[in-house]
């Protein structure tokens, strides 16, 4: 019987991997020089309230000693990526990707940050900074590619040569069928702890050892100018189209750690519409979510037009 696998990022959480989204901005502050000459109470402050108050930015790292730090100065990438991510989305609490994601596709977001900071910007004489602030955010975001993919190459792959296989999951993939992986995530799990062929995976969002270019942010055409953080999603399945032709033998589909947000809720339809999707089809949900989110699971699944039983393993 042919299988599906959809994999997700809290399939890397459950090994003990780091890669949810804390992970990577504290990979950010630790990363970042101009962040290093913080004073130490200054960084705690940041790490556990977020760089939310744009304003506090300003003050603590462009104004030094009556030195003023050039506006566009590369030093503040990294400080410009986690004040607009933290004003997305407080990184206090368990802020899921999904989470940032979908406030990154809210051009809202972008247009409050202007109009909350202009009053400050004024009395510090910066008022001509929020006309360029939306071209200077558009040069800085671009490199969360760069930082994203060397933190997935340097400090999370690296992590699952560590950890050890879950050994429900392989004895499931152990089984003599013709799986196909669907994979959110840009990491190895699969290839290194569960020697998966290469040719079974789609990497839908990319993988970050083999691609040039990987696909992250949010689904929304409308937002602000951050095109190069839009999930055209049609425009992806297009381009992995055979792997979804391939899928019309699959009769079970199992889903771990994928989230089922909705930025990606068209990767859902297009899998329900690819398989051979009957009344004796069967979609395993892993358990560990818990009960709400699996409810909610089989909501979206129900409503995205599948036929079969649902049920956890």
């Amino acid at each position: 019987m042919d299988r599906l696998f959809i994999i997700g990022n809290g399939f890397d959480l459950a090994h003990g991997i780091p890669s949810a989204y804390k992970n990577f901005r504290d990979y950010l502050i630790d990363e970042s020089e101009l962040l290093k000459t913080l004073s130490d109470e200054d960084l705690d402050f940041y790490k556990k309230n977020g760089f939310d108050s744009y304003e506090d930015v300003i003050e603590t790292l462009i104004f030094d000693d009556n030195k003023v730090i050039k506006i566009d100065n590369s030093e503040l990438t990294i400080p410009l990526i986690l004040y607009f991510f933290d004003y997305c989305d407080n990184p206090k609490g368990d802020t899921l990707w999904a989470d940032l994601e979908k406030n990154m596709g809210d051009i809202r977001s972008f247009n409050e940050i202007v109009d909350t900071e202009a009053d400050d910007f004024a009395e510090m004489g910066l008022l001509g900074f929020t006309k360029t602030l939306p071209d200077i955010f558009s040069k800085r975001i671009i490199m969360v590619y760069e930082y994203f993919k060397d933190w997935i190459i340097g400090a999370v792959n690296p992590k699952i040569l560590e950890k050890s296989p879950i050994n429900k999951f392989k004895k499931l993939v152990e089984k003599q069928n013709q799986d196909y992986f669907l994979s959110f995530n840009y990491t190895d799990t699969l290839t290194n702890k569960y020697f998966i062929n290469d040719n079974d995976i789609c990497y839908i969002h990319g993988n970050a050892t083999k691609d040039k270019e990987l696909i992250v942010g949010h689904n929304n055409p409308n937002a602000f100018d951050f095109r190069f953080l839009y999930k055209n999603t049609d425009k992806i399945i297009k381009k992995h189209i055979n792997f979804f032709y391939g899928l019309k033998n699959v009769k079970e589909v199992y889903s771990y750690g994928f989230s089922f947000s909705s930025v990606d809720c068209n990767y859902v339809k297009k899998v329900i519409q690819s398989i051979d999707n009957s009344a004796d089809s069967i979609w395993y949900i892993e358990q560990y979510p818990g009960q709400d989110n699996i409810n909610r699971f089989k909501t979206i699944i129900l409503d995205n037009g599948f036929k079969g039983t649902i049920t956890t393993f």
